[in-house]
């Protein structure tokens, strides 16, 4: 559930033990505000967080090797190659690759699936461009979402609240400099929290072998085709 850029800032300004109020806090809230634009831009890049994934299927021109529609998501617009994480040829399961630059696109075979992908900003919120470039049929996209740049106060924001709250008293405190053990403070809760995530989600089932189909090797309710990490075998 996001929550606004103004909803952090708030707990940020009671955390650091400052005065509260509309009229009292003119030169925290718009520093804060920056740096929490500044802590979303690096935790962005942590990880592949799951509230900012988005799937796409696009169909290619079979002419060019580009998409015939734009990558619109519902946080943001696919707008940097980086963000596009996975491709698929559709109904596979086979990734398509990124373009070496050792390899020359136009030695490859004609027509078929796509195979190989690379960076392309020809048109906007289309920052791809996929090999061989007469290839037919969809394509199947896993890509990142990312925050504006620019935040307002009632932005909303996708990553953990609470992440968000440490990384930016950290950041004010650390300009501060006043206090050597808040920053210390700020610095292993962030760290704690971080990992703590980031072990949330690595107890995701994964299977065990992503060439078989799982539904095909699930008998019944009590077969288990998967593992998780960071379980303890005896728990």
């Amino acid at each position: 559930m996001p929550v606004t850029a103004q909803s952090i800032i708030n707990k940020a300004i009671y955390e650091m033990s400052q005065v509260p109020g509309v009229s009292t806090q003119l030169y925290a809230t718009p520093k804060l505000l920056q740096h929490l634009e500044t802590s979303l831009q690096l935790e962005e890049e942590v990880m592949n967080w799951p509230a900012l994934m988005k799937r796409f299927t696009v169909a290619l021109d079979g002419t060019t090797g580009r998409i015939t529609s734009d990558l619109t998501g519902t946080i943001s617009n696919i707008t940097d190659y980086s963000q596009i994480v996975k491709a698929w040829p559709a109904n596979s399961n086979r990734q398509i690759m990124q373009l070496s630059s050792l390899r020359n696109p136009n030695t490859m075979l004609s027509g078929g699936r796509p195979r190989y992908m690379a960076a392309d900003y020809l048109s906007t919120n289309r920052p791809v461009i996929f090999y061989p470039a007469n290839a037919t049929g969809n394509v199947d996209l896993w890509c990142k979402q990312s925050h504006p740049a620019s935040l307002g106060l009632q932005s909303n924001v996708y990553l953990d609240p609470v992440l968000m709250l440490f990384d930016i008293c950290w950041q004010y405190c650390t300009d501060d400099a006043t206090i050597p053990s808040q920053v210390a403070k700020y610095e292993m809760l962030i760290m704690n929290r971080r990992k703590q995530l980031i072990g949330m989600y690595a107890q995701q089932p994964i299977p065990l072998d992503d060439r078989y189909n799982i539904d095909d090797m699930i008998q019944d309710d009590t077969f288990i085709s998967y593992f998780s990490l960071d379980e303890h075998p005896l728990a």
